[in-house]
């Protein structure tokens, strides 16, 4: 299934997804004690994650679109990398 398809899914559908391909686990069980224990966030396009030297003590799971990771050089933001939907980002 490819990015395209996984966000033609509903949300329940996109969650189940991304779950059995980062776990390698499809039981039903771990899926809803994960959802269970887990916050979700939105995010508008230009909105920041977190920056560069925050604390951090959360993974986020990309469901749905992408991120990208950017720096700030002289400035200005610079894109160095980009994060899927089923990839994490974090610690």
């Amino acid at each position: 299934m490819t990015t395209m398809d996984i966000n033609q899914l509903s949300l329940d559908q996109r969650l189940q997804t991304v779950i059995a391909r980062l776990f390698g686990i499809e039981d039903a069980a771990f899926r809803d004690a994960l959802l269970q224990n887990s916050s979700f966030i939105e995010l508008d396009g230009g909105d920041t994650l977190f920056e560069k030297g925050e604390d951090s003590d959360h993974m986020y799971i990309l469901i749905s679109g992408r991120l990208h990771a950017a720096v700030d050089i002289d400035g200005k933001q610079k894109i160095v990398g980009e994060i899927g939907v089923g990839e994490t980002v974090g610690e």
